[in-house]
């Protein structure tokens, strides 16, 4: 069965059309946040998916649960939008895609374990195309296994995506891809393709967003640079190292203690953060982040992620203190261990230093904080380029609440330090 399936060029960000039929093997799109990289490889992938029989791609991040929550669900947003319904099947607890007219597929997987991706089979042909998106997350030697994967007899070019935003001038990405000297290169730079776009080419942006991105400027620079204009970052000014990505067990009784942080926001986000200590490493298990919701939204919100995670609502909640009212009505819908923060005169930097000083091991299943890790970054003399011991303060909504679930746990009189734990 045939169908014509037609798409206006109106729901595409302009500075992208030109590379909709690119067919070079290594296509890099990195640059600042709000640029709408994803969407397009997003809307890329579903118009050649319906267009080339035998085109097959996996979805790629360096943990395969952190695609539920980013990836997958922008296909499902995107499937819906355009009302796609008809052609694609959607596999929620294998995420997985399938187109029901020429059997294309479309999988998610993780770098977490390089051996289940490299034995992914398909209904029509062969693998195709790779995405991997936020690819500063994988290492090189995660891409050369990708690399070797795309291979054989393909009346399809091979293609390899890559999204990312430019994190640090030392990633292996920018010595493959971008300082490529002489024709014996690794990488044949006749083979690769790059696009830098930042937020001012998407005029899809919410203003709000738009409106943050733009006051960095006055904050940082450097950050400004990096995170708007999508420039490369100095490594020495990310603030945490000391972390990394798991999956871990969301059994609170696996924890010698844990502690809800939340920040308030409404055009900003509101994050709740379920955080557990355990042999005095912290360890971060679940996450829930919305924006523009009233509080008694936010409270049902809430109250579905715990049911959803199977915690009790008796968990200790510590919130941003400047939001009085707010945990008041928290307490008044039953929340009666509900408090605010304890904040004052470098709260924030030791609150900083004692995450510092411990190892943290965050939840695949948690996007948003990932996301804040790798991009947190202390500020940076605009004059000396040095770096200041004051923190960005932007998108660390997450981080903030992380701070809040923690303070009960240090000693007031050592930072770095625990409290006796009950």
């Amino acid at each position: 069965m045939d169908m014509e399936v037609r798409i206006s060029r109106k729901i595409f960000i302009p500075v992208y059309l030109p590379y909709l039929d690119n067919t070079k093997r290594y296509q890099i799109y990195y640059g600042g946040r709000g640029s709408g990289k994803s969407q397009f490889i997003v809307q890329k992938k579903l118009i050649l998916n319906m267009r080339d029989v035998g085109r097959n791609t996996i979805v790629l991040r360096k943990h395969t649960t952190t695609n539920r929550y980013s990836t997958f669900s922008l296909f499902q947003q995107l499937i819906s939008k355009y009302k796609l319904e008809q052609i694609f099947d959607i596999n929620i607890s294998r995420m997985e895609i399938t187109n029901k007219i020429n059997k294309n597929q479309i999988r998610f997987s993780g770098l977490d374990n390089p051996e289940k991706f490299k034995g992914t089979t398909f209904l029509n042909g062969n693998l195709t195309d790779v995405w991997i998106e936020e690819a500063t997350e994988i290492t090189k030697q995660d891409f050369t296994t990708v690399d070797l994967t795309l291979r054989g007899k393909s009346n399809i070019p091979f293609e390899i995506d890559l999204t990312f935003n430019p994190i640090s001038n030392r990633s292996w990405i920018k010595s493959t891809f971008f300082d490529i000297t002489s024709e014996d290169a690794e990488i044949d730079k006749n083979k690769v393709s790059i696009l830098k776009t930042c937020y001012k080419d998407n005029p899809f942006l919410d203003n709000d967003y738009k409106q943050r991105l733009e006051r960095l400027q006055f904050l940082d620079e450097n950050a400004y640079a990096v995170n708007a204009l999508g420039e490369w970052g100095t490594h020495q000014s990310i603030i945490f190292t000391n972390w990394e990505v798991k999956d871990l067990s969301i059994d609170i009784g696996d924890y010698d203690a844990v502690c809800m942080g939340m920040d308030f926001g409404f055009n900003d986000p509101s994050v709740a953060v379920l955080v557990g200590l355990k042999d005095r490493d912290i360890y971060i298990l679940g996450e829930l982040y919305k924006k523009h919701r009233t509080t008694e939204e936010w409270i049902e919100d809430y109250e579905i992620f715990l049911n959803e995670n199977g915690w009790y609502r008796g968990i200790r909640i510590v919130a941003d203190s400047a939001e009085q009212d707010r945990i008041k009505t928290f307490r008044n819908k039953g929340f009666l261990h509900c408090y605010g923060a304890e904040k004052g005169q470098g709260s924030v930097l030791n609150g900083i230093n004692f995450l510092k000083s411990k190892r943290i091991y965050i939840n695949s299943s948690c996007p948003y904080t990932i996301k804040e890790f790798q991009n947190y970054s202390w500020k940076v003399d605009k004059k000396t380029e040095e770096i200041i011991d004051e923190p960005v303060d932007f998108d660390n909504h997450c981080i903030d609440a992380i701070r809040y679930a923690t303070e009960q746990w240090r000693d007031s009189k050592n930072n770095l330090g625990f409290v006796k734990l009950r």
